[in-house]
């Protein structure tokens, strides 16, 4: 009974108070676990940033390879301005960075401006790096602040002979940009054991040394649905030339006679085509891979590549000819620029049709085709 309004109320069963006290605290624990899961964004307290950097292992191989690395910023929680955080941890890092023992100092400061961009980056993105036999680091930052822990990574890439001999100087700081464990023009030395991995003496083939040149349609992409990746251009090699642009002319030349695709010889076709690569076979060190974008549709990709063998050993000479087919049994029957027409790959040739492609025509033509980003 209310003693003023004179009502009477009916007291709660205790199955009904059971009941709401158990709504609330799977409400409660919902709230709770959205939280967890959705926390919100954060800015670091002033003066709280303390930056680290390392070499980190991201690959290695007993032979030639090709793998996909992660270039941009990742967190463990949520910044609510990625611009103004990137700013100044980036400035901390100009300032100094601890790497192994030592604090980067002056040196430090070119290499942090050159991550401005990866420090302000919301996301990573990913891209394609190729190498030889050996062991492949990345250069990362750390950055531990009041907000969490956030890890920057950038496209320096550099390779040794294995995980004993660390690369031992900063980014840029190399005094021979093919052996990462030798000396460093200025900055701290960070490896632990340095001239661990000397530098292979560059190579001249021998006359004549040079096998059939082999060249192929190569699959490097595939999806359901429209793609964007990223492609390699340039050549690779598993030594060091002498001189590139000798060992590029003598290779081209030789291409430009004739070449060996599936079981055919490419004749007097091939020659035009061997002349378009002439740039890539003269590239200038052992590894000269630049990295494009490239947009197409759902089906497979493919790459034109030559593959030389001589007496230094193997190069993989890669341009820039795309074509996209409807799946890996529809393979491209013709040369580079032979194509009857452009959008149907696995289509009519001007000029012999590929041998290797085991089955041609069957691949329609697309509403749609593969386009370069420029």
């Amino acid at each position: 009974m209310n003693q003023e309004t004179g009502l009477q109320f009916a007291e709660p069963s205790p199955s009904w108070t059971q009941a709401a006290m158990l709504s609330l605290l799977v409400l409660f624990a919902a709230i709770s676990q959205c939280q967890a899961q959705h926390p919100p964004p954060c800015d670091p307290v002033e003066g709280s940033t303390e930056a680290h950097a390392s070499w980190v292992q991201v690959a290695s191989s007993t032979g030639a390879m090709q793998f996909a690395y992660t270039q941009g910023t990742t967190r463990d929680f949520t910044v609510s301005n990625a611009d103004k955080w990137g700013s100044n941890a980036a400035a901390k890092a100009g300032i100094s960075f601890i790497i192994g023992n030592s604090s980067s100092g002056h040196s430090g400061a070119s290499v942090a401006a050159s991550y401005m961009s990866d420090f302000a980056a919301e996301s990573t993105s990913t891209f394609s790096f190729a190498a030889g036999a050996g062991i492949v680091w990345q250069f990362q930052f750390e950055i531990t602040d009041s907000c969490g822990t956030t890890v920057v990574k950038g496209n320096d890439l550099v390779q040794t002979i294995g995980t004993w001999a660390m690369p031992c100087c900063l980014p840029g700081f190399f005094k021979n940009a093919s052996h990462a464990n030798g000396d460093c023009h200025g900055g701290p030395v960070i490896g632990k054991v340095c001239n661990m991995n000397p530098a292979p003496p560059p190579c001249d083939p021998v006359e004549g040394s040079t096998e059939e040149i082999h060249a192929s349609w190569v699959s490097v992409a595939s999806s359901t649905g429209a793609m964007q990746f990223a492609y390699t251009q340039g050549t690779t090699r598993d030594f060091t030339v002498l001189n590139a642009d000798k060992w590029g002319s003598n290779a081209a030349s030789k291409a430009g006679i004739s070449f060996i695709i599936g079981n055919s010889s490419s004749g007097h076709s091939g020659a035009s085509v061997a002349a378009s690569y002439r740039s890539h076979f003269m590239a200038a060190t052992s590894t000269t891979d630049s990295t494009f974008s490239f947009a197409a549709g759902p089906g497979v990709v493919w790459q034109f590549q030559f593959e030389i063998k001589d007496s230094c050993g193997i190069s993989v000479v890669k341009g820039n000819d795309f074509v996209e087919t409807i799946g890996t049994w529809a393979e491209p029957c013709c040369l580079p620029g032979f194509f009857k027409n452009a959008a149907y790959a696995n289509g009519d040739c001007h000029g012999f049709t590929l041998t290797n492609a085991k089955v041609c025509g069957i691949n329609p033509v697309s509403a749609t085709s593969a386009k370069f980003l420029v």
